[in-house]
């Protein structure tokens, strides 16, 4: 039985480096070992989850990190699941198993289920404790290696390993000793981020020893399991009936038996501490209602860890020293110190008495001496401070193989759990606890509970799905304790940080303040209160040191700082921390008082009163009193009086601390009388007007001028100089006191010629058009005047026209003199106005004057000027610009007038016009013989319109030049199908005429090219071009003959000349000439010795014409054999 066999080689990066290697050898010493085996199971993994035949529990995996596969909102509320065993997650949810030494092999296998959750395969990888790839990612598959049926399957075991009934399992040799990871992960095909459940329905990872020969159980473990188990549709959900075995930090391992637990989807995990390792004992010890709790501390095996790689522990600690109680008065604390013998848990209990309730704290402690503090505060919740010289009790307690099983999210468990010692085997079976207050419908047992496996009696049973669902259970068990004697011990805390009462928060207070009371919150570690000020001038008063409480007063002097309280014991030296909090003294305020315009006023007259502070403080409220019975209470008023007074006027200023003070100034109310004189009247816009104060001497206070036109000035004397024609009222304000008088301006004549401009060359100019429009001001008439050429139409109007002369360029300077009402004078303004000149320029076009729809005329425009734009208009509603410009007329017989506008740089422009004529062409042409021979000549004849403005091109498609003319002939030099072109203008025939090929032949004459008259001759054609349909033979004697071979005998001698005339299927007809020479011979014979005798040779000699162009043939007439020669 060969197999293949997978041999860990390297791991480079991420990628795995395999080799594999027959061993068939080594599987044949596996069989002779086996042999030898009684009938085991090889299995680790279901075999153990799925104790019950007829249950089947799964591994239940969740890939979603943020949400834990319980969403927030509509759909959530289903659990919180971890990452148990998935990709990337922490090292206490991983499923391990290790190796102890490279003989080892691992088999195992997986089937995967998606649950629902949308994923495509499931897939897994294997990594070394560090973090190494050593089996890179694979699907699951569903069948083949390393798939797992069914449960029994599972059971059975790798086949690999002799299993019957078992599956083709996945293997890996030679990893060295340490530990190893599974984990596992879905996907969905084109959803790469595809997050929620799925299960690992089966599962197997047996390790087999090659040193040892035998399957290493134990090896397979993880701190935080996560199952979930398989639903029996109306029948419900499966039940689990599995034994777990929990490997305490302290080496002791305890077995837990399972009982048709209902968990549904659970999770499982234990440690030392219960719920919070940051709460005493008597609360991380309780359950949870509504939360998950996932503290996973212990590894928790499917079967009895190996003792090879976990030793258990042999013996059970306990403390062998005097146990010391050392008090910290610094911060409360107690340090318990004692000796033990072995690790394990320590257990403190903290006997105080009412109103402060015990404490109990467990830790885990080393071999040798070990200290466990108390923080000093006692076990109510929210936890309180124990204070300075409270006696208590205490009493340690070892604890062997301390374990806290919190299940989160189990349902039902109706028969509870059963508990037992596994290591060492001399302890005494442990009993269970359990405090579930916490659950609205929970229990507690902080006595113990005794269970036993067999037969199955357990504690801590539970039969109500609101018990178990969403909530965290805790049960707790340790295998066997030893108790120290009660302890009596005085606890010794140092006082406290005293809390202010009064003032709760930093006050502000006023220099000189007395009996200000001060307190603080009464401190239990405190005896005596010590009290100072950081500030100056200040008595503080205590009546009781063992009192909160102080009086202090403040002198006028007094400053800011700080009130210092601290707490002092007889049992601590050091004094309690210093409390302090920060007083402001405030200084007295220091007001002033401002008079506006001065501290004698007019009656009847607003006078303004601002109050000011020197001291810095804030100032709350202001209180006035103006002497004659008013008040105000605003910083800043104003307050008229009606009578004569002499008085004085009170500011009162409070601070926002409250303090006060007063100020007072005097005041002199007075009735005054006022006038003013001014000159020169009437006057002109540009003159100074002057005016003069007249009647009492007034010098408390300012002689205002308001002269009527937004100018002001103060002093008895004053001088205005005003800017617009207008009657101006000129009010003079003393005080109260008012006197006012008319001054009349009369406004001086403007004239407003306007901005310059610019114009082209004789264009008229017309004032009303012009950017700024030309106005005149009190005048009384106006003219135009002009530097230039030009005329006014009216130079008397305000908006004339003025006409430039056609030879006027350059700048004229157009001025309007707008004459004044006397006493005022003129005003002259002026524009200039530039006179530019206008563009000239030409246009040509080809071609000239006549042109053919759609043909592109170019249009090539010139100037001697600097000409910024060109624009055409070609007449048939397009426009153009450039110099030099294309354009085609679509629509023919018309005459098109062309116009071109030359724009200059100054802005002038001109138009230049032309007209071209658009003719609407109509060809054609035809052809004597569209089909013809090839050397044949073709003519073509042009129709149509009479074109003589421009060329009757042909292009007759053989390539040959184009030529020009209304007629053409012309021979083909090739035979083919040519498109014949005749281009008029824009306008194109195209017609086809097909060259057909001649046919070729040649014939021979035999028997030579010489012959006799009556002479039988052969005449025999050849075909070569393959397409001759009929031959013609002409034998030059008036004789003819038809067919491709004939024969002929001439009747008469001379030389004739002999025509093959051959017709082809196309109808084209060829001739192959060639000359016969035809005799007349006379021949005749001489014998000798004739008559001869038998056997005598007779010579005969040919006589007659010399004849060479055919044999003489002779016959004797004996029967023998002829000859040929003359002779």
């Amino acid at each position: 039985m060969d197999k293949i066999v997978t041999y860990l080689i390297a791991v480079k990066g991420n990628f795995l480096y395999s080799n594999t290697k027959k061993l068939s050898q080594f599987l044949k010493l596996f069989a002779v070992a086996f042999a030898l085996l009684p009938l085991l199971t090889f299995a680790e993994g279901t075999d153990e989850v799925c104790a019950d035949d007829d249950n089947e529990t799964y591994l239940f995996m969740c890939n979603d990190f943020v949400d834990q596969c319980d969403p927030p909102g509509p759909g959530g509320s289903n659990g919180l699941r971890t990452q148990f065993a998935i990709y990337g997650c922490d090292e206490q949810d991983r499923l391990y198993f290790t190796i102890e030494n490279t003989t080892e092999t691992v088999y195992f296998g997986f089937n995967w289920d998606d649950y629902g959750g949308g994923f495509d395969s499931g897939k897994f990888r294997i990594k070394s404790e560090s973090g190494a790839l050593i089996w890179g990612e694979t699907i699951i598959q569903d069948f083949g290696e390393g798939y797992i049926d069914n449960v029994a399957e599972a059971r059975a075991g790798p086949i690999e390993l002799g299993a019957t009934g078992g599956y083709d399992a996945y293997e890996l040799a030679g990893l060295s000793a340490g530990k190893y990871y599974i984990e596992f992960d879905a996907e969905e095909l084109g959803n790469p981020g595809q997050i929620g459940n799925f299960l690992i329905k089966y599962f197997d990872v047996t390790i087999y020893s090659g040193q040892d020969s035998e399957v290493k159980k134990g090896r397979l473990f993880s701190k935080g399991w996560q199952f979930i188990e398989d639903q029996a549709g109306w029948q419900g959900w499966n039940v689990n009936s599995s034994t777990f075995f929990v490997y305490s930090s302290d080496s002791i391992v305890t077995s837990l038996s399972l009982n048709e637990m209902e968990g549904r989807a659970w999770l499982m995990f234990c440690n030392s501490y219960g719920m919070d390792s940051t709460l005493n004992f008597e609360q991380s010890r309780k359950s949870i209602n509504g939360d998950q709790v996932y503290e996973p501390e212990y590894n928790i095996f499917l079967n009895n860890p190996d003792t090879l790689i976990f030793p258990p522990a042999q013996i059970l600690g306990s403390i062998t020293d005097t146990v010391i109680g050392y008090t910290n008065c610094n911060n409360g604390t107690i340090d318990f110190v004692f000796t033990v013998d072995k690790a394990g848990n320590v257990e403190v209990t903290i006997d105080l008495d009412p109103p402060y309730v015990d404490v109990t704290i467990t830790e885990d402690v080393q071999a040798g001496v070990d200290t466990i503090q108390w923080d000093g505060f006692d076990g109510s919740v929210p936890p309180i401070e124990v204070p300075n010289n409270v006696g208590f009790n205490f009493t340690l307690t070892y604890i062997n193989g301390l374990t806290n099983l919190p299940l989160y999210d189990v349902e039902k468990n109706p028969h509870g759990f059963a508990v037992e010692l596994v290591s060492p085997s001399s302890g005494s079976q442990p009993l269970l606890f359990w405090d579930d207050l916490n659950i609205p419908i929970g229990n507690t047992n902080l006595t113990g509970c005794l269970s036993t496996v067999n037969p199955f009696l357990g504690c801590h049973d539970w039969d109500d799905s609101d018990y178990g669902n969403e909530n965290t259970i805790n049960t707790w068990w340790y295998s066997s304790s030893q108790s120290t004697s009660p302890v009596n011990l005085v606890h010794e805390r140092k006082p406290g940080a005293l809390s202010f009462v009064q003032p709760s928060a930093p006050p502000t207070l006023c220099a000189g303040e007395q009996s200000v009371f001060v307190s603080v919150a009464v401190d239990l570690s405190t005896d005596q209160y010590n009290w100072n000020y950081t500030g100056n001038d200040f008595t503080i008063i205590q009546a009781d040191s063992t009192q909160p409480t102080i009086l202090i007063n403040f002198g006028p002097q007094a400053t800011s700082g700080n009130i210092q309280v601290w707490g002092t014991n007889e049992n601590c030296l050091e004094t309690g921390d210093t409390s302090l909090i920060a007083v402001s003294i405030a200084a007295l305020p220091q007001p002033q008082i401002g008079i506006s315009p001065n501290d004698t006023v007019c009656i009847n007259s607003l006078t303004s009163f601002s109050g000011s502070d020197l001291s810095g403080e804030t100032i709350n409220s202001w209180s006035w009193n103006f002497g004659d019975g008013n008040v105000a209470s605003t910083q800043n008023t104003s307050h008229t009086y009606d009578a004569i007074l002499t008085d004085s006027v009170m500011l009162i200023a409070v601070t926002d601390n409250g303090c006060t003070d007063t100020i007072y100034q005097d005041i002199e109310v007075t009735d005054p009388t006022i006038g003013f004189t001014f000159s020169p009247q009437p006057a002109c816009i540009g003159d100074t007007i002057f005016f003069t104060g007249t009647g009492d001497i007034v010098d408390y206070t300012d002689w205002i001028w308001d002269f009527g036109d937004g100018n002001a000035e103060q002093g008895r004397d004053a001088w205005n100089l005003y800017t617009g024609p207008d009657t101006y009222n000129v009010t003079l304000t003393v005080c109260s006191k008012n006197d006012l008088h008319p001054v009349t301006l009369n406004p001086q004549a403007i004239a407003i010629a306007g901005i310059d401009d610019t114009i082209c060359q004789g264009d008229p100019y017309d004032f009303s058009l012009a950017p700024v429009i030309p106005d005149s001001i009190s005048c009384d008439s106006i003219k135009w005047l002009s530097s230039g050429i030009g005329s006014f139409d009216n130079d008397k109007l305000i908006n004339p026209i003025y006409f430039t002369d056609a030879a006027e360029i350059g700048d004229v300077t157009l001025s309007l003199i707008a004459y004044g009402v006397l006493p005022c004078g003129n005003d002259t303004s002026t524009m200039v106005l530039t006179v530019d000149s206008v563009p000239t320029g030409f246009f040509a076009y080809t071609p000239v004057d006549t042109c053919c729809v759609d043909e592109l005329v170019n249009f090539n425009a010139g100037s001697t000027c600097t000409i910024v734009d060109w624009s055409w208009d070609f007449g048939d509603g397009n426009l153009g610009s450039g110099q030099n410009i294309s354009h085609a007329y679509i629509t023919g017989e018309a005459t098109y007038d062309v116009g071109l506008t030359l724009l200059n740089n100054y802005g002038c422009s001109a138009t230049i016009e032309d007209s071209i004529f658009v003719d609407s062409v109509f060809t054609d042409f035809a052809i004597n013989t569209p089909v013809m021979c090839f050397e044949e000549p073709v003519t073509f004849t042009g129709t149509g319109d009479d074109i003589t403005f421009t060329t009757w091109d042909w292009d007759f498609g053989d390539g040959s030049p184009v030529v020009s003319g209304r007629n053409q002939s012309y021979t083909y030099t090739a035979p083919g199908t040519y498109d014949v072109k005749l281009i008029v203008c824009t306008d194109t025939t195209i017609k086809q005429v097909t060259v057909n090929t001649l046919p070729q032949s040649v014939f021979s004459i035999s028997p030579n090219d010489t012959s006799c008259m009556g002479e039988q001759i052969s005449f025999n054609a050849t075909d070569i071009t393959g397409d001759i349909s009929s031959w013609t033979w002409e034998f030059g004697d008036g004789n003819v003959a038809t067919g491709q071979d004939t024969v002929h005998a001439y009747s008469t001698a001379g030389n004739f000349s002999i025509k093959s005339i051959y017709t082809n299927s196309n109808g084209c007809i060829d001739t192959t000439t060639r000359v016969r020479n035809i005799q007349d011979v006379n021949v005749g014979m001489n014998v000798t010795q004739s008559p001869t005798c038998e056997n005598f040779l007779v010579n005969i000699q040919g006589t007659g014409d010399l004849v060479t162009f055919t044999p003489w043939l002779w016959t004797f007439g004996d029967g023998t054999p002829g000859a040929t020669g003359q002779s």
